[in-house]
């Protein structure tokens, strides 16, 4: 797992030992729950639930298996003439899996400190160390979330080699980890394109494998409103594209408690007051359709409906907001509630008399100041809910509104890096730096790390520089990489945002980045990882990732020859060939199309000679 000075994890740890030339083959024992021994501290439990999940990501061979070898997964590099001679892939370069000197590492203990569970919350300790050596293998973690970040780390330690099975290299080894911001997020936004479940769920997975912890939910917006209320059902039914793609209750615990397994924060967003088209068919007193702004937005009519409003003179809005965050409050447990706040269209607001009439007794600012309004109001609500809101950068525009005895209450996510002003020393201050003077704490989701940009490539990701920590983590709490789905649904969802969206969370656990050249060799190497664990990442340079047989049945035509190949020697080439289920499955499904044809046929014949 190493070559050179670089370990090859992904995030970078914070440090490492130089390691050694030892290598372990790894086989539990026989008999045996799996590879993974709890020795002390709290959460055997939960602790147990994350073993069982890395025994599978693992897929451990046990001892009495040796006759069925796992498939040979491996990343081939391209040749270069001159400078590199073999394919093998760079965290294998001092890997030998040859060796007959083979010891045997039969459990990874972890031990807890903390014997108590921990709650998961922002600034919990997720620090940990790792200690592998030809005595075996020690993980010792602060609390089970620290535990959790070591067990990945470990499992990408880990390499497979179709006569070896599974082994780690380069022991002994060393590792003290701790991530360098508390909040290391990803906005994923399920209003513009639905995102099924199983693909939320698989979601998390691979943020757990990147060791992010923050899961923004934009749950709805203008386009849909998919959040399945109770106390408001007209909101779903009649804002929702059709009444299947819509969340129920059950739908979002169920993606709180798997994103709790894995160590992840759900902060579900509530875009107000703007964005609000979605919200008109089941509750029209309490919106301002402005059919003519929306008509007059040149990029369409789905991009003008992004200016419809609530309207905050009305008391109906305020009572089915604050339904809303009541069942969001009781859903969700996380301290922090996204209120949005963003892009708030005055045409829009204008083409309502009551609100035109309002604004003429006001000041050039009536529009911050009707916004403060409502925002002041919806503030309070959250607050009262045990709630910490947070609000994107456009709260900065109506500061001198908003409550000044304690703004620390109140977070500023800061998207419009790019307005930041000019003073008359020359001195550039950044939007980030207007909230901090201001006194917020600042979440950072700049348009540099923004995943539906196709101009993000990974390596500016990656480069881009981030807000100073001279802030302290209480000020400046860390930051998120956004997938808006405009252009974004299930068929390109991972393809889109996977590789990118590591190279965030690299920086985000790992602070500043590391020489390019090898974080591009790292980055290829976790993009196998995720290749192999059945995940659509891109790939970051020319190479190749051996993954894991797809679940489906036959996603390609290369499978189905390998299948009529195979059965042309019988069941045995199958199973020798690992295909043996998806082949199964296409002759099952074969079979059943033969016998409807039959039965269709002979019903047509015995029709036409009645």
């Amino acid at each position: 797992a190493r070559s050179g000075d670089v370990l090859h994890v992904w995030p970078r740890p914070k440090r490492w030992s130089p390691a050694g030339a030892g290598t372990a083959r790894v086989q539990r024992l026989k008999g045996s729950a799996g590879l993974f021994r709890q020795i002390g501290g709290c959460c055997h439990e939960f602790l147990s639930h994350a073993f069982a999940r890395y025994d599978e990501v693992l897929n451990l061979p046990s001892e009495g298996r040796d006759g069925m070898q796992p498939q040979l997964l491996q990343h081939l590099r391209v040749r270069v003439p001159g400078l590199r001679n073999n394919t093998i892939g760079p965290d294998l370069l001092v890997c030998d899996a040859s060796t007959e000197a083979f010891i045997l590492l039969r459990s990874l203990d972890v031990r807890v400190r903390a014997w108590y569970p921990t709650p998961l919350q922002l600034h919990v300790d997720e620090s940990y160390s790792l200690d592998l050596s030809e005595s075996g293998g020690m993980l010792v973690a602060a609390t089970e979330w620290g535990a959790l970040r070591g067990l990945e780390t470990f499992s990408q330690l880990i390499h497979r080699d179709a006569q070896v099975g599974l082994f780690v290299c380069g022991l002994p080894l060393h590792i003290e980890d701790a991530p360098s911001h508390p909040w290391r997020g990803f906005l994923l936004d399920t209003a513009r394109h639905f995102y099924p479940l199983p693909d939320l769920l698989q979601m998390l997975d691979a943020m757990a494998a990147m060791k992010l912890n923050t899961l923004h939910w934009h749950l709805v917006d203008s386009s849909a409103f998919p959040f399945g209320s109770e106390k408001l059902p007209q909101l779903h039914t009649r804002g929702a594209l059709h009444p299947s793609l819509v969340y129920s209750m059950q739908d979002m615990r169920t993606v709180v408690k798997a994103a709790w397994h894995r160590g992840i924060r759900v902060v579900p967003e509530l875009d107000v007051p703007a964005h609000a088209a979605s919200w008109a068919g089941g509750e029209p007193e309490a919106v301002i359709a402005c059919p003519q702004r929306v008509a007059s937005d040149g990029e369409g009519l789905e991009h003008g409906i992004d200016k419809v409003a609530l309207n905050p003179l009305k008391e109906r809005t305020y009572e089915v907001v604050e339904a809303l965050l009541e069942e969001m409050a009781s859903l969700f447990p996380d301290e922090y509630l996204h209120l949005g706040g963003d892009e708030v269209d005055g045409d829009c607001w204008l083409e309502e008399p009551t609100i035109a009439e309002w604004a003429e007794h006001r000041g050039p600012a009536w529009k911050e100041e009707l916004t403060a309004l409502f925002s002041l109001r919806v503030l309070r609500k959250a607050r009262s809910l045990g709630k910490r809101p947070i609000l994107w950068d456009e709260a900065l525009d109506m500061v001198a509104y908003l409550p000044t005895d304690d703004r620390s209450h109140i977070t500023v996510d800061v998207w419009r890096d790019w307005l930041g002003i000019e003073l008359r020393t020359g001195q550039r201050v950044e939007r980030w730096q207007l909230a901090q003077r201001a006194g917020y704490p600042v979440v950072w989701s700049s348009l540099t790390w923004y995943l539906d940009m196709p101009e993000n490539k990974w390596a500016s990701i990656y480069s881009v520089p981030m807000p100073s920590k001279q802030l302290g983590r209480q000020r400046f709490l860390g930051g998120e990489a956004s997938s808006w789905s405009e252009s974004a649904d299930p068929t390109n969802l991972q393809p889109r945002t996977l590789t990118r969206l590591a190279a965030a969370a690299e920086r985000l656990w790992s602070g500043p980045p590391s020489d390019m050249q090898a974080a591009r060799d790292r980055l290829a190497s976790f993009r196998c990882r995720l290749v192999r664990r059945g995940f659509q990442a891109e790939p970051v340079i020319p190479d190749h990732c051996v993954g894991l047989p797809s679940h489906s049945s036959f996603r390609n035509a290369d499978q189905l020859r390998s299948c009529l190949a195979a059965a042309e020697v019988g069941t045995a080439a199958l199973i020798q060939a690992e295909i043996f289920g998806s082949c199964t499955n296409w002759y099952v499904v074969s079979i059943l199309s033969l016998l409807v044809n039959f039965v269709f046929a002979a019903v047509l014949c015995y029709g036409r000679r009645a």
